[in-house]
């Protein structure tokens, strides 16, 4: 039995079979491939008959609830089990010619997630034998059972994680294609309660400089950088526009030297995961915000974790900068070099110049440990049962939707097929009244506490709770837009339970804050209390999005209809009690009057 930390989920077939493969790492500090075999794909349609596909394994008749509308008995669907993952795309293909498919598109490592309950940063005892190495993790494991156990992942005491930051010789702007040489690359090493800082430099230096090793080329230099990820063997590799510059850069400047390389032993290859010394970063482009494009990376077995986008998502800044973020909220400031001086430094005073790339790779992990910010991801991996992978590297509606999932399977409720409708649909919004303007005194400021999910949790607002058919036995509620909903005396909803209990644990953290006097304790448990109220405040944004799989325009409407409602008794309440201007109001973001 060895106990471990799943960190990154994902799938390779073997003998033309899925083998899931969990990496992660031990109790004893030693990372880890755990290999699941016997684990199937699967979907569910409404057609009774399904044409003989070569690649079915096995039909049967399963009682399931729909994913809408109030229900009292089950309804018969035909679960379908094929060969490969790929070969679900194939079949339900065919059937949407004529008939409906559920959970025919959850990719095969999330349907393992969701169907195992993995933990997310919970620790795991699993239950097998060791294998002989079939990648570059120290151990490598067949699974027979993986169970959770109550202990919590602490990210710095637990994980390895290795930040690294790059210089690069410009002319003018920033460097682009690999054209231009790697000066010297600076790397900080986080390990328990450890940190230790170097810097690579691509020249030879007669004396020696503290926490600084020289090479004769760049060559030299970059094959010991991947050499140094290979033999340290960091859970995660982070840095400050990792992504979208160092790790990329790298990737180009690699292409570049190698046209010079004939033979393809000789070859640089960025070979930094633990699939083995020969596969590389894998890059893809996606649409970041303000219709920039943003860079995404993957490195198997590895968790890439952009500093920079992290501080994007969780704090408003005039620049998002590293200079700006250091000062502003770190403890200690970044240097200032200029390109020029990056260039002149690296000649003629090269020690400047590492001590400036020693800070560089330095700041991305105070970022992380003085901010909270990889403990609160932590936090919330383990509150949705969701890989810290797949926490960092996806946004809000990916996750809410994760734990819809498993809501909905919990309850033998399916997930709908998600279509993507470019249908527009009439969806109306909040409130928001016109400010006065002009410079006000004593201003009254009424915060409405967690406004959607506490609507959602009183009207009892569900996608198993809204009536579809009338059934005049029924009690329900009939919301401002007309939206039915069955009374929670009768039945209380998945999303409204669920949501309680979010709510009803936070204030359960927030007391036991208040008393808590151990400084790693406070700093979990105000973790948690963050996690919790980011997940709570998630779930109208998540449902009300038209491109979400649970997008419905009567639940939708009914959550805003309610809060107009609110804002509306609560500003003729003011005006009346106390007499007083309402000079702003909305039912969106902060509910504020």
């Amino acid at each position: 039995m060895i106990e471990f930390v799943p960190l990154s989920i994902d799938y390779r077939i073997e003998s033309n079979q899925p083998i899931i493969r969990i990496w992660g790492r031990t109790r004893e500090d030693q990372s880890i491939c755990v290999f699941v075999k016997g684990f199937e794909p699967y979907f569910y349609t409404d057609l009774e008959e399904i044409p003989p596909f070569p690649e079915i394994k096995k039909v049967e008749k399963v009682k399931k609830f729909a994913p809408f509308g109030f229900q009292t008995s089950k309804k018969e669907f035909t679960k379908v089990t094929t060969d490969l993952p790929g070969s679900v795309k194939k079949i339900r293909e065919v059937i949407h010619t004529q008939a409906q498919t559920w959970e025919s598109d959850l990719p095969f490592a999330h349907r393992f997630e969701i169907d195992a309950d993995i933990p997310g940063t919970k620790f795991c005892s699993v239950e097998g034998k060791e294998m002989p190495p079939r990648t570059l993790a120290e151990i490598n494991f067949l699974a027979n059972s993986i169970k959770p156990t109550n202990l919590s992942l602490d990210p710095f005491q637990n994980l390895r994680i290795l930040s690294f930051d790059i210089e690069v010789r410009t002319t003018s702007g920033l460097p682009v294609g690999g054209r231009n040489p790697i000066l010297s690359i600076g790397i900080t090493k986080s390990k328990g309660d450890h940190n230790s800082s170097e810097v690579l430099i691509a020249r030879d230096i007669d004396t020696p400089i503290p926490n600084c090793r020289s090479f004769s080329s760049e060559r030299e230099m970059i094959r010991e950088f991947i050499e140094t990820i290979r033999t340290f063997d960091p859970d995660i590799i982070t840095g400050f526009n990792v992504v979208n510059f160092d790790l990329k850069y790298l990737s180009d400047r690699i292409e570049f030297l190698n046209k010079e390389v004939r033979r393809r032993d000789q070859k640089l290859r960025l070979a930094i995961g633990r699939e083995n010394k020969r596969e590389k970063v894998s890059f893809r482009e996606g649409q970041g915000g303000k219709k920039t494009i943003e860079m995404s990376a993957s490195i198997t077995g590895r968790i890439i974790l952009d500093a920079a986008s992290l501080i994007r998502k969780n704090f408003a800044l005039p620049s998002y900068s590293l200079k700006k973020v250091a000062e502003e909220l770190l403890s200690y400031p970044k240097l200032d070099l200029s390109p020029k001086e990056i260039n002149e430094t690296f000649i003629k005073d090269p020690a400047k110049l590492i001590e400036y790339n020693q800070r560089d790779a330095e700041l991305p992990i105070a970022i992380l440990k003085e901010l909270g910010l990889l403990l609160r991801y932590s936090q919330l991996s383990e509150l949705l049962h969701l890989s810290l992978d797949e926490v960092i590297s996806h946004g809000t509606g990916f996750l809410v939707e994760h734990q819809f999932f498993r809501l909905f399977r919990s309850n033998d409720r399916l997930m709908p097929f998600n279509h993507h409708s470019n249908e527009s649909q009439t969806k109306k919004g909040a409130t928001v009244l016109n400010p006065t303007k002009n410079v006000f005194e004593n201003v009254a400021i009424f915060d409405f506490s967690s406004l959607y999910p506490s609507l959602i949790i009183h009207h009892n607002i569900s996608p198993d709770t809204l009536i579809l058919e009338e059934k005049q036995e029924i009690p329900y509620q009939v919301a401002p837009n007309g939206a039915k909903f069955v009374s929670p005396d009768t039945h209380i909803g998945i999303l409204p339970n669920y949501l309680k209990n979010l709510i009803e644990e936070r204030k359960k953290v927030k007391q036991q804050i208040k008393i808590e006097k151990e400084k790693r304790k406070l700093e979990f448990l105000e973790a948690k209390q963050n996690s919790l109220k980011i997940l709570a405040n998630s779930f109208y944004g998540a449902i009300g999005w038209e491109a979400s799989r649970l997008f419905n325009i009567q639940i939708t409407n009914a959550i805003t209809a309610y809060g107009r409602s609110a804002l509306e008794k609560a500003t003729n309440l003011i005006k009346n009690k106390f007499n007083t201007e309402i000079i702003y109001g909305d039912s969106i973001g902060k509910n504020e009057i």
